[in-house]
């Protein structure tokens, strides 16, 4: 494609963006330190979505021909005036965002230092692979947490465990994070009147934002104790009555008989052993009708996604092996952790909502062999 096709093509989706913000009546992106903090897409719209994807890949293409192979272009800091320099749109995030000041902080002295150990770690690991997936193998074991697994420094740092779910809201703000593309991504509806267990929930904003849209459910959220009793404190009067709090470790049986279990960002953060044992303690409390929903990045071969998402795709994979000596999964290897969990399971779909980084991955009972 020429430098001038590919300008065309820019110009057209830079239209397309440039109609859906007037018509929506909202601002121009820039770099004022005012600026919103994401390219506004309220409605989520898949073809808003699709053009800035487009735009973001085109314009990098663009300038690396522009560049050339051997060019390094150091992007200058904003110095409004002579001896001055003042805060770019990027760094007054940094102030005025708590929970990105998190995830910064979380990333520079927690998965930097854990990124410079992670071919020791491979090389300790059986010879480059993943070992038998133990978190306190890690690379940030090695780097940060003397021998410790992620989990156990944080449980012994309340601060920078404070700080680490700071990071993990900041993650949360990303648009293809939305709470909303798995509040639309199930048929809720079909559970009717039915209990969702929020496994590893927090403090309930998944469930909050559901029980927001379906008057009908109710939740129990499970958690470390300290995290659901800041949870239930700070839980809307007017949900009280549909949305509880419960502490639970998911490595032991569970109690609660729910029509969904719904674990979102948990599974992953563990080996394919101790996935299938959270998955495998959901069994003995769960119905024939029951469901397990399981809300995580699914993997795919190269090429077979937008190139902004394959990166993403590809840096939470190393980073999660990095840190806890894990790794996002492909379909197959869904597949594998379910039926290692339980031979009654099955995958019985897998959708990911257009613009999320996620599929919501439904689980349920094939055959039951009496149990009920």
């Amino acid at each position: 494609m020429s430098l001038t096709d590919l300008a065309a093509r820019i110009t057209a989706n830079a239209q397309l963006l440039d109609a859906h913000l007037k018509s929506h009546n909202l601002p121009s992106p820039s770099t004022s330190i005012h600026t919103c903090p994401d390219f506004p897409n309220p409605n989520n719209d898949p073809a808003v979505e699709s053009a800035r994807i487009a735009l973001l890949e085109d314009t990098q293409t663009l300038r690396n021909y522009a560049l050339g192979p051997a060019q390094v272009i150091r992007e200058l800091c904003w110095n409004p005036e002579p001896d001055r320099v003042a805060h770019t749109a990027s760094s007054a995030a940094l102030v005025t965002n708590a929970p990105f000041y998190d995830w910064f902080g979380h990333s520079v002295e927690e998965v930097f230092p854990a990124s410079a150990k992670l071919a020791e770690a491979l090389e300790r690991c059986n010879q480059g692979g993943i070992g038998d997936g133990r978190a306190e193998d890690s690379a940030f074991s090695l780097a940060v947490g003397d021998g410790e697994s992620v989990f156990e420094f944080f449980e012994k740092r309340p601060d920078k465990q404070r700080r680490f779910r700071g990071a993990m809201e900041a993650v949360g703000m990303d648009g293809g994070h939305d709470l909303g593309f798995v509040v639309g991504g199930f048929d809720w509806g079909k559970v009717g009147r039915g209990v969702v267990v929020d496994v590893g929930g927090s403090s309930g904003f998944l469930s909050i934002a559901l029980a927001n849209a379906y008057e009908n459910l109710s939740f129990v959220v499970q958690d470390y104790k300290h995290t659901v009793d800041e949870g239930r404190a700070a839980l809307p009067s007017h949900l009280s009555e549909r949305v509880s709090f419960q502490a639970h470790d998911f490595f032991a049986p569970q109690t609660v008989a729910g029509d969904v279990y719904l674990l979102r960002h948990v599974c992953h953060n563990w080996s394919d052993e101790n996935a299938a044992r959270i998955l495998r303690n959901l069994v003995p409390a769960m119905k024939s009708s029951s469901r397990i929903l399981l809300v995580e990045v699914v993997t795919v071969r190269p090429g077979v996604v937008n190139r902004v998402q394959e990166k993403y795709m590809r840096n939470v994979d190393v980073t999660l092996l990095q840190m806890l000596n894990t790794q996002e999964r492909s379909r197959e290897d869904w597949e594998s952790v379910v039926t290692l969990a339980d031979k009654r399971l099955k995958v019985l779909r897998i959708h990911r909502p257009e613009g999320s980084w996620d599929s919501i991955i439904e689980i349920g009972f094939v055959v039951m062999n009496g149990h009920d």
